[in-house]
């Protein structure tokens, strides 16, 4: 069990890590929103497979939006140290 750590601009997220080693969670535990595993084992996705990818790209984008403005922000600071002290 661990933490992955802080992540840029996603401050109210705390991913983490768990591994079990022969430990049975019973079925009606089990967390299937977006995918299905049934009595025989067989692993299923549920929904339709465009949204699940569309919704993944959107929050890509989102990532790549905030790390281009704080790239711009980081540009600008040093742009203008140069200028000042130089």
């Amino acid at each position: 069990m661990g933490d992955i750590g802080p992540k840029m601009e996603w401050y109210i997220k705390d991913n983490g890590y768990l591994a079990f080693n022969n430990f049975w969670i019973p079925w009606e535990n089990m967390l299937m929103k977006y995918a299905s595993l049934d009595k025989n084992g067989v692993f299923k996705n549920i929904g339709d497979p465009k949204i699940l990818y569309s919704v993944m790209l959107a929050t890509w984008i989102w990532i790549l939006h905030g790390t281009g403005f704080h790239l711009s922000i980081g540009l600008t600071t040093a742009i203008w140290y140069a200028h000042v002290w130089t």
